[in-house]
């Protein structure tokens, strides 16, 4: 019996062409008239990008085991799915208040407060369209044109992309190997003691945290989130805690820097995400939670001056997720775990890669320092257009931030939210390319 040979963009023009694409590199403006510097301080790459660039290859019949893409492959829960349907079968389909359905607004509140033990109330919570757009939304309302915010390196490129273009000064810390990817809480309070120094221009007023991560996978420690909480008290810093993972962890207990005391909840705003509970990215459902009620009400004022109000229907869905015992969540967390495995061990099996054990979140954040070395290539992004040449996708490291200067370590995250045979296919691929030495085409 033949076997049909799997189609690689490495084998003809086409498909190299379009893995050496810069996408946005060089369109051209048919207009005279000047574009505002937000425009063109927006990020000319980014993993969107980048996965669009993956379906461009697959649209045109190469076959790519996609391990970049940070989507879960799991349905959306049945009852979730039905109270959709419900929903648009009993013409929910109107304006909502612009923080979002009642229903909604206390599933949501609810869910906080027994998974985190911090009363909250619907009138805490902001229904947004995903967790995403609450970035951008928070450094607005809680920082001026030209105050720094602190953020992860490496990091979700949207914290970049929500602080530089809007005039904010973007401030790195870093999340470091040899300490556990935990932020140092030396570093940081130094960096607002140096921004206090130079004057109101500058000056540090908020910071975003990530646990667990993305792309690390790791949760901050109980002790590191708390001396961060004592330094925003002492020096007046609004946080944002992005906790869209929260419920993809294995085995750890996830503590948030809300739950530290009373005092830090007026400081804190917290995201969540259905995209990765429930899960359905596409249907667009997440909420924001603050104790701050001028926050809530700055929040409710945003949205109805830019969206009026999250589609009905994604409400009525995110309700339903939300409420209950979750245990499709809980199943697949369970699978989740296998995968990560599964995953972890085939890539350290890998020459010239080393990989840790993430505590949440699906990626697995490789360094592959002595791959690149050995393939005789620049750096991770040459890495992985070799290994999207020879049909695997995975991210380079510098879609998640600017590494820090004089660091030459590469690494490369790699997402197990795809199912176990395209992990075994996909990181196989990635094990015959790196030990076979192949050139970079």
């Amino acid at each position: 019996m033949l076997v049909k040979q799997a189609r690689l963009p490495k084998d003809d023009a086409r498909g190299r062409e379009i893995v050496n694409s810069r996408p946005n590199s060089n369109i051209q403006s048919l207009c005279p008239a000047p574009f505002s510097r937000l425009a063109w301080r927006l990020p000319k790459d980014g993993i969107l990008l980048f996965n669009k660039k993956v379906g461009d290859l697959v649209q045109e019949g190469y076959d790519i085991k996609n391990l970049g893409i940070g989507q879960l492959n799991y349905d959306t829960p049945a009852n979730v799915r039905e109270k959709m349907k419900w929903a648009l079968d009993n013409g929910k389909s109107g304006y909502s208040n612009p923080t979002g359905i009642i229903e909604a607004r206390k599933a949501a509140a609810e869910f906080i407060e027994k998974t985190r033990g911090i009363p909250t109330t619907a009138e805490n919570i902001c229904i947004l369209s995903g967790g995403k757009p609450g970035i951008p939304i928070f450094i607005q309302l809680a920082t001026n044109h030209g105050d720094g915010v602190l953020y992860p390196v490496p990091g979700f490129p949207g914290y970049y992309g929500a602080i530089y273009p809007h005039g904010r000064v973007p401030v790195e810390y870093y999340l470091r190997p040899e300490n556990d990817f935990q932020p140092e809480v030396d570093e940081i309070e130094d960096k607002i003691k140096e921004s206090e120094r130079r004057g109101p221009r500058g000056r540090i007023r908020a910071i975003i945290l990530n646990g667990p991560s993305n792309p690390t996978g790791m949760m901050y420690y109980y002790e590191t989130l708390a001396a961060i909480a004592q330094l925003a008290l002492e020096h007046g810093i609004r946080i944002l805690t992005d906790e869209v993972y929260s419920l993809i962890n294995y085995g750890k207990h996830f503590f948030s820097i809300a739950q530290i005391n009373d005092d830090i909840l007026n400081y804190t705003a917290l995201l969540e995400s259905g995209s990765k509970a429930i899960p359905g990215p596409g249907y667009r459902f997440g909420f924001m939670v603050a104790w701050d009620p001028k926050l809530i009400g700055f929040l409710q004022s945003y949205i109805q001056s830019h969206d009026s109000c999250v589609m009905a229907l994604s409400q009525y869905g995110l309700a339903e997720g939300f409420s209950g015992n979750m245990d499709y969540t809980k199943m697949m967390v369970e699978d989740l775990g296998q995968r990560r495995e599964l995953a972890v061990s085939l890539l350290n099996g890998i020459e010239g890669f080393r990989c840790h054990m993430p505590d949440g979140a699906f990626y697995a954040y490789a360094e592959v320092t002595e791959a690149v070395k050995n393939l005789g290539l620049k750096n991770s992004e040459e890495l992985a257009s070799l290994l999207l040449m020879n049909g695997v996708a995975g991210l380079p490291h510098y879609l998640f931030g600017k590494p820090e200067r004089g660091d030459k370590r590469q690494y490369m995250r790699f997402s197990f939210s795809v199912g176990k045979e395209i992990i075994e296919e996909g990181l196989n691929r990635v094990k015959n390319v790196v030990e076979g030495r192949p050139t970079l085409g």
